[in-house]
């Protein structure tokens, strides 16, 4: 996963143990402990990024080492799903204040402890803003163990206008079980999250243009309701058989051993693996990668999604 632990006792590295300005956007983080660990966040933002397969906490914020806990961070159109041993999508251990929650896909469905948000002491309480999401209907005001529902958040004063999910993520997501977390036509994220986070959210995590329908959409996908339609600008000099249908980008013919990629021009992960569902992917250029078991490079092809 991802570690912010800006300590103030490394006297090796001086610093003041606050991290400030920082923005953790665009990431895809999965099979951790942890999806992003946070401490001594000032001013930060963190957005459009997809955490799923978590065996602790999706989003955790705490003070430690730090000089200070988190302040004046925002936390916009994230997608966190917990599907096997997760326990909260966000967690709020201590001293969080003025900390914005907004737009975000908060799923567990591990039926053990965990849920949507949980936060473990008074000084969370009131310092933190949460709206306009999609949530499981799990939450915590007292311990990491409790299992409130979201009308039970809801009379504290949280989540007024957030979502509860859907029983079955395949009406919410293309392909759960394949951890393909684009939105699926008639999802009830889509045009149900809030434009307040229009100053700092104008793409999602595939640089698609927000908001695509008039109102933004929940999580790090906004739903693509145009065709896509398909060019390839690279020869085949590398000998790569990549497939494109109007769903699917994929290597023919891989090796077992083969690892598949396929990244944005800027170089960030947007799939890891064969088999990518494009059928909800925003316009641009595109990169796919296949490395050899010793992680080689042995091909690489561009193309590009048009309209």
């Amino acid at each position: 996963g991802i570690q912010f632990n800006p300590d103030v006792s490394m006297q090796d590295y001086p610093n003041d143990g606050l991290s400030t300005g920082s923005v953790i956007s665009y990431n895809i983080s999965h099979d951790n402990h942890i999806g992003i660990n946070t401490q001594g966040l000032v001013d930060c933002i963190i957005s459009n990024n997809l955490i799923y397969n978590y065996t602790n906490n999706g989003l955790t914020f705490y003070h430690a080492e730090s000089s200070g806990g988190v302040t004046n961070t925002k936390v916009y159109n994230n997608t966190i799903i917990a599907n096997t041993l997760g326990r909260w999508s966000i967690f709020l251990a201590n001293e969080v204040t003025n900390l914005i929650i907004y737009n975000n896909i908060l799923i567990n469905n591990t039926g053990g402890t965990g849920g949507a948000i949980c936060f473990l002491d008074g000084s969370s309480q009131k310092t933190f803003t949460s709206n306009y999401n999609l949530v499981s209907d799990k939450f915590c005001d007292v311990d990491d163990g409790c299992s409130q529902t979201l009308a039970y958040w809801q009379g504290l004063g949280y989540d007024a206008n957030s979502v509860q999910a859907p029983a079955l993520l395949t009406n919410l997501f293309v392909n759960p079980s394949g951890n393909d977390y684009h939105l699926v036509t008639g999802s009830p994220a889509i045009n149900a999250g809030t434009n307040l986070v229009s100053p700092v959210v104008t793409q999602d995590l595939e640089n698609m243009a927000r908001p695509a329908e008039g109102f933004y959409d929940i999580g790090c996908y906004e739903y693509n309701s145009t065709p896509v339609g398909i060019s390839i600008i690279q020869a085949n000099e590398d000998n790569l058989n990549l497939i494109i249908t109007s769903d699917l980008a994929y290597i023919n013919d891989l090796q077992p051993t083969d690892q598949v990629m396929f990244l944005d021009l800027p170089g960030r992960m947007i799939f890891n693996g064969n088999y990518w569902n494009i059928s909800k992917s925003s316009p641009g250029i595109y990169i796919c990668r296949v490395l050899d078991k010793n992680g080689r490079i042995v091909g690489t092809r561009k193309f590009v999604l048009v309209h």
